[in-house]
This record gives structure tokens, C-alpha cells and sequence, in this order.
């Protein structure tokens, strides 16, 4: 399946008079085309216009077509995707785009070509919009803790991350907290919020976390499934995704310095939930980056002796697990740090992007 749609997105370059290029790089997309006037204009980086983009009467809710993308003058990456997930979508474009290439997705049928463009179309790379704020898709990643190791929460019930701009309420924790398990207040409560202490645990120090603990599941079933599933992530997503700025990807550019004390109004809240209750309230978007363990119910890392040691809040150790597998059954589960388009991107996806269907 996978050869017969890059020879269908290789013959459609041809046929527009570009020239490609394979590889087997893992790293690099499977097939490049360019014109073969400007080809070596192109893949030098210090040449392109950084401002510019492909296609620049494109808009976000009509992405260009593959004749409009492969007649742009730009490298175009021919790529394929086995399961469409935002993670490997919007990564494919971040990558292609960050190396200066357009992106023509090649796809078997137009229910594969619409879930694409639902990702990448007006609202871009989000799974939602409400008048409220965005809703997040779930990430590979987890939400590292400023102490170390990750954030977790005591239920199994499926997590997603919203902007809200609710009034009441302060950031951090929206449950009842004490030495047992946290007794979590639904979302049509939001008025009370946890007062969390700053005690210490003496001789507790920070725990270095192995790979293992920088992925999410994705469903797995074993500890050993979910080391597996890190090494088939898509190697050219952000490794730092730092905070970026961009008009087009976000509701607002105001950016601070330190999150905990963003008191801007204009900015709203950022919620986890699970089922629809919320459990965590962080103070906008930016928060995500490396909060304070405060913040979550429970924390964990892995120990030198490869075993998964939950904390709560407070660091007070609470258990300790053979694996991640083990920790969910008992009813601990890893937080994913949501997909936020301007922590991805710096400039704008539109124009940089089509879809071929192999029947085209």
C-alpha cells in the first residue's frame, strides 16, 4: 500500500515536471521533488525567504491543490502516513516546513484525505473550538514536573486538555486534597480550589526519568509495548517545544515570563479533564512548560532500579510499580501534554500543504 501511493505521488511530480529524489532515511521524507531549474536554490536553507510560503493566496480553510503545490517552485516532500494521528500529521508538515519543503500527503481514500485536512484546516491543529477556547489533542509527549519526573492522576477515564475562560477559581489543583487519595470536585464547582502546602520530604531527591517515561501509551498494554511505541513516534517531531508565537496559530501573542503569575485576563485558563470533569487548572498555555509538581494530584519517575515510584503532590511517597502498565492498573495514569499549535510551529501551516488521493 505504502509503495503504490509514493509511485501515485511520484507520478503526479512527473507529470507536473519535477524531478525526485528517493531515500531510506528514516529521518528524511521518503520522496523530494523539485524543479530542476532552482534545485540547488532550494535546498539551500541560507536561500529561502523565511516570510515567504508556497502558496501565498492559499487560506486556512482550503488548503491549495496538488496542481497549485507542485507548481510553487518549492522542494516538495511526497509523504505517506500508515495511521493518520495529529502527532504524525502536524509533525510531518513542522518538519517539512522547518527544512524550508511544502508537504503533499499521498492517501488511499478521501475519508483518509478529509481526516488530514481536518487537522490542518481552520481550527488549525486543534481537535475543537468553542466560545470558551480551544481543545487540545493528546500529544506523545508527557507533562514533565519543574521537580522531575512526570504528572499523573488517580483515574482511568479518558483526559483531554481545554482552554476556559472561566472567572472563579485559581490555578492548580480543583480537588480536595489530604494524606488518602485526592476526592476530585466536578466541574460545576468551580469556586473552591486546593490551598496546597509547601511541605518538603527530607532526603527525597529528584529522580532521573529514562526514555520510557517520555511518551504516552498510546493504548498499550505492556510496559514493554510502551517502550516500543517510543521508538515508532515520528523522529522529526519538536524535541524543544518551546514556546512560539504565532498570530495565526494563537488565540493571543501576549507572552510571560513567568506563567504562575499571569494575572492577563485575555488569556484563558488551560483545564485537564477527565470525562469532563476538571481536575487541573493551569493559568494559560505556557504553563505547561515544566509546572511546579503542585500542581498535579501525583507525580512519578523511575528509580535508578527501573521500578515507577508515585508521589503526591506534596512529594510524599505513595507506591511503587514494576512498570507504567502496572501503574495504570492500579489506577494511576500519565498525563499527556497536549498538542499546542504555536508551541509547534512559528509561522503559519497554510500554503504549505495538499492532498493527493492515489484516484486523482
Amino acid at each position: 500500500m505504502n509503495e503504490r501511493l509514493l509511485t501515485a505521488g511520484i507520478d503526479r511530480c512527473h507529470r507536473a515536471g519535477l524531478t525526485t529524489s528517493r531515500s531510506n532515511d528514516a529521518a528524511t521524507p521518503p520522496v523530494i521533488a523539485r524543479t530542476t531549474s532552482n534545485d540547488a536554490a532550494i535546498s539551500s536553507d541560507e536561500s529561502v525567504d523565511h516570510t515567504e510560503r508556497p502558496v501565498t493566496d492559499a487560506c486556512s480553510s482550503k488548503p491549495p491543490t496538488p496542481e497549485t503545490l507542485l507548481s510553487s517552485g518549492w522542494a516538495i516532500a511526497v509523504e505517506t502516513i500508515r495511521k493518520i494521528d495529529p502527532t504524525m500529521v502536524l509533525s510531518r508538515v513542522w518538519n517539512n516546513q522547518s527544512n524550508n519543503r511544502a508537504t503533499l500527503f499521498v492517501v488511499s481514500t478521501q475519508q483518509a484525505a478529509s481526516k488530514i485536512a481536518n487537522i490542518l484546516t481552520s481550527p488549525v491543529g486543534v481537535a475543537d473550538v468553542t466560545t470558551d477556547g480551544r481543545q487540545f489533542y493528546a500529544g506523545p509527549d508527557r507533562v514533565p514536573l519543574d521537580e522531575g519526573g512526570y504528572a499523573a492522576v488517580p483515574t482511568s477515564a479518558t483526559l483531554s486538555w481545554h482552554e476556559s475562560r472561566t472567572v472563579s477559581g485559581q490555578p492548580g489543583l480543583v480537588a480536595t486534597v489530604s494524606d488518602n487519595s485526592p476526592e476530585f470536585i466536578s466541574s460545576d464547582d468551580l469556586t473552591e480550589t486546593t490551598e496546597t502546602g509547601n511541605a518538603n520530604l527530607e532526603g527525597e531527591g529528584k529522580a532521573e526519568s529514562t526514555s520510557a517515561d517520555e511518551r504516552t501509551s498510546m493504548g498499550s498494554t505492556s510496559d514493554a509495548d510502551e517502550d516500543d511505541t517510543e521508538e515508532s513516534m515520528a523522529a522529526d517531531m519538536n524535541p524543544s517545544a518551546g514556546t512560539r508565537v504565532n498570530d495565526d496559530l494563537s488565540p493571543s501573542s501576549h507572552t510571560d515570563s513567568d506563567a504562575d503569575a499571569d494575572t492577563n485576563t485575555n488569556r484563558p485558563w488551560v483545564e485537564l479533564r477527565a470525562d469532563g470533569d476538571v481536575l487541573v487548572r493551569l493559568s494559560n498555555v505556557d504553563a505547561l512548560a515544566c509546572p511546579p509538581r503542585e500542581r498535579f494530584p501525583y507525580a512519578y519517575h523511575r528509580d535508578d532500579d527501573k521500578q515507577i515510584r508515585v508521589l503526591d503532590f506534596a512529594g510524599r511517597p505513595v507506591e511503587r510499580y514494576g512498570g507504567i502498565a502496572d501503574m495504570r492498573h492500579n489506577g494511576f495514569q500519565p498525563v499527556p501534554a497536549p498538542l499546542v499549535p504555536e508551541h509547534m510551529f512559528d509561522k503559519s501551516v497554510t500554503g504549505w500543504w495538499s492532498i493527493l488521493t492515489a484516484q486523482q
